[in-house]
């Protein structure tokens, strides 16, 4: 058999003698999406438009926003806020620090700041400057090497934006105005546009802008010395002048991005908008970039939006861009759905290879959580209450008769009884969320944010330090039965027969009577926020901000199960067949098969299939020669590797395609030692380990 070679790997591996865990090449696996991210800062350099996300760090496009690609290596930090291009350089600010690449965004490294938020960047000659949220101005004249604030004069040390005018640095402040320096940040003066929200800041030849809080749009022709205002922008909450989230000039034309509002359009220098936002979604505009003909628009959840012809129609451009914040997941049969904070619900039937948007009369465009009821499927919204599919959410219909307000992060279901968590305390309904009804008070407070349910109680997590709460089906009230549960934000709640565990803001908590005691479960955990649990048989897995964790003793214990998952916080887990799937913030959806983090787990032929297969080797034992034979049912990426009892790899027979049906190879380990060694076969995501004897 070709592909015959010999190798030794210095990792060791956890090894029964039923079942080799594959942790040298385990780890998770990003999938191809949903699509869209949470875009705070967008950037063109020549024929680069780059995209820096919340959670997802840098993308880069080199064909217009048509496909994107991750640009993150050496970027220690994923939440970017501000972008900037410095000549050759491009810089990238985070919430802990800011970033330079020499490359178009191959490589980054650390510039030597490593402070608070950085908001915005300026360059005046050799003078680079960032801003800040808490510590105001600071200057490099060494290309980030020191640095040095510069704050003489500034009198409000909250700065959102910088920008650049006839050599002239000027700082749009929290709620100072804008402040001007002239001396390269030496020293600062207040500008006559005081005590104001500015919130970006824009120059088109001799004019200079500021966008600021309640829509209006500030122009000044006289380097700050005068301004002249105008309101454009209703937010899509309903109230008039949505805040200017950014501005953009284009030649003669300057667009502003508003929150909540979409994108409005200027020809006359802000004396007259109009609304230029056809194919947006109605949602957050963080930032707004022109390249050449080309104007882009990066959304809060909805990704990056294209426009050809002057804001007058935007079509989405998200190929690739994979930094969307996943709140929940849910499987039915085949299909796993995803619904994303601002990005809308989306639909994978083939485990995450490829991913649609199921939007169709989903009027919100965050969806907390989802649940399954027979052939129904229900969504839980942040603005729009609480939806329902019938057909695998082609299309869907809002069902909020009796629900009093539209604010819903929690869904669950107990037989035929759907319960809703809301700011206003727990609503069920029995007839498909055709009608709600209240449950009796107790709850009343904090938003109700989790919820599960067992035969005899349901469970309601809060937020804001409101503990948990029960509801006995066999009572009237609400009651708090929460001794020894000290976590007061109750992020997620699983049932387990008689155990009932709880994630909260300091790790994971037991109760084995139904709630009315609790004890800590955090032996081995390294962190504090839990978002998501999951349960498989008597494995439990928990999402929290610094990956997965793995308890196989009802949360006695913990193990980290993180390659492959870099930085990302996990918001949702889910087991979607012979493999765990995670919801992160920033990166989409990660698959692993559970074979690799569960030791003694093996995924049958039929668990899969009933077409793939791994034979025991002919003869066994063997002296020196084997015949190894397997089956796959698609053209697939096959490897199978031999492994020591030390779980030392000494081998690798396959590693390539292998067409669909049966092969066979023969392994020759005549330069290997006498003893026991286990071979294991990878296709796709099919897992099966076998064991062998060599006698020499």
């Amino acid at each position: 058999m070709s592909h015959f070679r010999i190798e030794v790997a210095s990792l060791f591996l956890v090894i029964t003698l039923a079942f080799l865990c594959p942790r040298s090449h385990a780890q998770w696996i990003q999938t191809t999406g949903p699509e869209g991210a949470w875009v705070r800062q967008l950037a063109v350099s020549g024929s680069n438009v780059f995209a820096g996300t919340w959670g997802g760090g840098v993308f880069l496009s080199t064909n217009n926003g048509t496909t994107w690609k991750t640009a993150n290596s050496g970027l220690t930090n994923l939440n970017v806020y501000s972008l900037a291009v410095s000549g050759t350089d491009m810089l990238a600010g985070t919430d802990n620090g800011a970033f330079i690449s020499t490359n178009n965004g191959k490589t980054w490294g650390d510039v030597g700041f490593t402070g608070p938020r950085i908001s915005s960047f300026a360059v005046v000659g050799t003078n680079l400057f960032i801003g800040t949220p808490f510590e105001g101005i600071l200057r490099s004249t060494n290309h980030g090497a020191t640095w040095t604030a510069v704050n003489s004069g500034l009198t409000n040390a909250s700065v959102n934006s910088l920008a650049v005018s006839a050599g002239n640095l000027f700082a749009g402040t929290y709620s100072g105005g804008v402040f001007a320096s002239m001396d390269t940040g030496r020293s600062w003066v207040q500008t006559s546009l005081t005590g104001t929200r500015v919130l970006c800041l824009a120059v088109n030849d001799t004019n200079l802008f500021a966008g600021a809080a309640g829509g209006i749009v500030y122009r000044s022709t006289n380097t700050g010395i005068t301004w002249r205002g105008s309101i454009i922008g209703l937010s899509f909450f309903g109230s008039p002048g949505a805040d200017i989230e950014c501005l953009a000039a284009s030649g003669t034309n300057l667009f502003a991005g508003t929150y909540g509002g979409g994108v409005y359009l200027s020809a006359n220098n802000g004396a007259i908008w109009t609304y230029a936002s056809a194919g947006l979604p109605p949602d957050i505009i963080y930032s707004l970039a022109v390249a050449g003909t080309e104007m882009f628009a990066g959304t809060a959840g909805g990704g990056v939006y294209r426009s050809s012809d002057t804001g007058t129609t935007w079509t989405a451009v998200n190929i690739g861009l994979r930094g969307t914040i996943v709140k929940t997941l849910s499987v039915n049969g085949t299909s796993l759905f995803a619904g994303t904070w601002g990005g809308g619900a989306f639909l994978s039937t083939n485990s995450g290879s490829t991913w649609a948007a199921v939007d169709s009369g989903l009027t919100s465009t965050t969806v907390f959580s989802f649940v399954q009821n027979g052939t129904n499927l229900f969504a839980a919204t942040y603005s729009g209450g609480v939806f329902r599919s019938t057909n695998d959410g082609t299309s869907w219909t809002a069902v909020n008769s009796g629900l009093l307000r539209l604010f819903v992060p929690a869904l669950t279901v107990n037989g035929s009884t759907l319960f809703a968590g809301t700011v206003d305390g727990v609503f069920l309904s029995t007839n498909y969320g055709s009608g709600w009804s209240k449950i009796d008070s107790g709850t009343a407070g904090p938003s109700v944010i989790s919820l599960a349910a067992n035969d005899s109680n349901l469970f309601a997590g809060l937020d804001e330090g409101g503990g948990l709460f029960r509801y006995s089906k066999s009572g009237t009230s609400w009651t708090k039965p929460d001794t020894g549960l000290t976590g007061t934000y109750v992020s997620t709640i699983v049932v387990n027969g008689s155990n009932v565990f709880a994630g909260t803001n300091v790790g994971v908590f037991r109760s084995t009577n139904n709630g009315t005691n609790w004890k800590a479960a955090n032996s081995g955990f390294s962190f504090s926020n839990v978002y998501s649990l999951a349960l498989h048989g008597s494995s439990l897995f928990a999402g929290t901000d610094i990956g997965v964790f793995l308890s196989t003793d009802n949360g006695t214990t913990w193990a980290a199960a993180n390659p492959g998952l870099a930085t990302y916080a996990v918001y949702s887990l889910i087991v979607d067949g012979t493999s765990l799937c995670a919801g992160t913030w920033g990166g989409g959806v990660f698959r692993r098969p559970l074979a690799e983090m569960i030791t003694g787990v093996r995924i049958s032929q039929t668990d899969v299939t009933g077409k793939f297969n791994l034979e025991q080797n002919y003869p066994n034992p063997f002296n020196p020669s084997t015949v190894i034979r397997y089956e796959v049912p698609a053209r697939l990426h096959v490897t199978i590797s031999v492994f020591n009892t030390l779980g030392q790899q000494v081998a690798t027979l396959v590693d390539g395609f292998e067409e669909a049906g049966h092969h066979e190879f023969r392994f020759d380990a005549s330069g290997l030692a006498s003893g026991v060694y286990f071979y294991r076969l990878r296709a796709g995501e099919y897992l099966a380990t076998k064991r062998l004897l060599l006698i020499q």
